[in-house]
């Protein structure tokens, strides 16, 4: 196996901080080639992107680097034989929120996204409690169910204070609270009780050793995860969220969804447009509040990635 990779820089629009990435290029023996994105988070247990970089020119696998093989030898499958890996799957995709990255959300913006067809929005946040009370007297809380993610960011008694702060209609547009605080199974047990938690730093855990679990939703990554091989917790819903990657990574994600077998709740996978517009992220499209991919072969965008200035990394 051979493998090329190029550095990308995603920007975001609205805090204009940029973040990178690399497209990786494999060559597979007796099949050709087929692409897949890196995009790691170190602030979320990931190495960072020369490490994982380095790791890969030495045949080292990180779990991201795992997946990123597996997805690009799909692809390669793919384009071999010359079709999409979308091929009678597009209309599976599951629809998603829409995610602002702060809580700064004007009203005339949440009402055109609900023109769109999206009925659930996400919002990072660390506070953000004046905005969700603002929303419950406005005629969109009838039709809108809210994520909340704090990425670990709180402390225990920070949650309770953030809690205290809404009033109980304003509880009710809130379908679940993504990561409060650390996961802490004792403690979240009783957050849960309050608004239903979703776990997400922490869910390739072992959730065995517990009899009862402090969350309800858990979220699922293709980008770090197989889905195949996930065994839910019983009665814990899935919830399959992308990796806030390039498109391609975005696309892998779409797909994965497409292909789940299990409950299927609204996803987080529209996530290219909190990111200034690049020629990839161009080629997607959202209709009724899911992904429409790249119609080309394998996962789509083929003559960009042609064009792409490839660095070769390993093989022979």
């Amino acid at each position: 196996m051979k493998v090329w990779w190029a550095p990308y820089e995603l920007t975001f629009r609205e805090s204009k901080k940029a973040r990178n990435g690399a497209l990786l290029r494999f060559e597979f023996k007796d099949i050709g080639f087929g692409y897949a994105d890196l995009f790691p988070w170190p602030e979320f247990r990931d190495e960072d992107l020369k490490t994982q970089i380095n790791n890969l020119r030495l045949g080292r696998l990180s779990p991201l680097l795992e997946r990123s093989v597996a997805f690009a030898k799909e692809d390669a499958i793919a384009r071999s034989e010359k079709r999409s890996l979308f091929y009678g799957l597009v209309s599976k995709i599951a629809r998603s929120h829409y995610l602002f990255m702060s809580p700064e959300i004007e009203m005339e913006e949440l009402e055109k996204i609900v023109g769109d067809g999206f009925n659930t929005i996400k919002i990072k946040l660390e506070n953000g409690v004046h905005w969700i009370n603002k929303l419950k007297n406005h005629q969109l809380s009838k039709n809108l169910k809210i994520r909340l993610d704090f990425n670990n960011k709180l402390t225990e008694n920070e949650y309770i204070k953030f809690l205290e702060q809404l009033d109980s209609s304003a509880r009710n547009l809130i379908e679940f609270v993504e990561d409060p605080t650390p996961f802490e199974n004792s403690s979240w047990i009783k957050f849960n009780n309050a608004i239903p938690l979703a776990l997400d730093c922490g869910s390739d855990k072992n959730f065995s050793e517990f009899e009862h679990l402090g969350f309800k939703y858990l979220i699922l990554k293709p980008a770090r995860q197989s889905l195949e091989t996930i065994n839910l917790p019983d009665g814990i819903k899935p919830v399959i969220m992308g990796y806030l990657d390039h498109p391609v990574g975005q696309s892998f994600a779409a797909l994965s969804s497409a292909r789940w077998r299990g409950e299927k709740l609204e996803a987080g996978i529209c996530y290219h447009t909190c990111y200034r517009t690049n020629a990839y992220s161009e080629r997607l499209k959202i209709k009724n509040a899911a992904l429409v991919p790249d119609d080309g072969i394998g996962i789509g965008f083929g003559e960009l990635l042609e064009k792409e200035k490839w660095e070769f990394l390993h093989g022979n």
